[in-house]
């Protein structure tokens, strides 16, 4: 069999190569292709084959938020996850502390802390384009402390 060389454009986009036999229908898939760069494709045998290339558009998530990385014992945490990618992609905690939740179609994260500390946090963006994920650490005061009204009466000494 012979070869083709093609130059594929270098953007994020896949290539699905497939080769076609028009004798008798046959195919053969290959390896999934990155765009970016000169690559060679060996034909299967002397047959008459035919190289499609399906090209996939879809493109990886990634995350374009940055987190709030602070919250306050016993009042209520909120970061709104944002992400690229096409399609839209879906959303996860991968490692965060217990309680918390994400909001796999809008990226909303809330939790309510219940104590003081630094917890680990680590959200997924996923589409059939790939995975990104960001990983931070919230810092969580503890529930202020409202000094009580203190007054001092002057004692006259004689």
């Amino acid at each position: 069999g012979g070869s083709i060389k093609l130059v594929l454009g270098d953007d994020e986009n896949k290539y699905d190569p497939i080769w076609f036999n028009p004798r008798d229908g046959a195919i053969i898939e290959i390896d999934l292709v990155l765009g970016g760069g000169e690559v060679e494709f060996n034909a299967p045998d002397a047959n008459d084959w035919v190289l499609l290339l399906r090209v996939d558009q879809s493109k990886r998530p990634v995350i374009t938020s940055d987190p709030e990385a602070e919250a306050t014992q016993g009042e209520i945490y909120h970061y709104l996850v944002q992400a690229s990618g096409e399609p839209a992609p879906s959303f996860s905690l991968i490692d965060s502390p217990t309680g918390m939740t994400i909001n796999p179609g809008t990226g909303l994260i809330e939790w309510l802390p219940s104590s003081s500390g630094i917890f680990q946090v680590e959200v997924q963006a996923e589409n059939i384009g790939g995975t990104d994920t960001q990983l931070y650490f919230l810092d969580v005061s503890p529930i202020p402390v409202q000094e009580e009204n203190t007054y001092y009466i002057p004692l006259i000494h004689k």
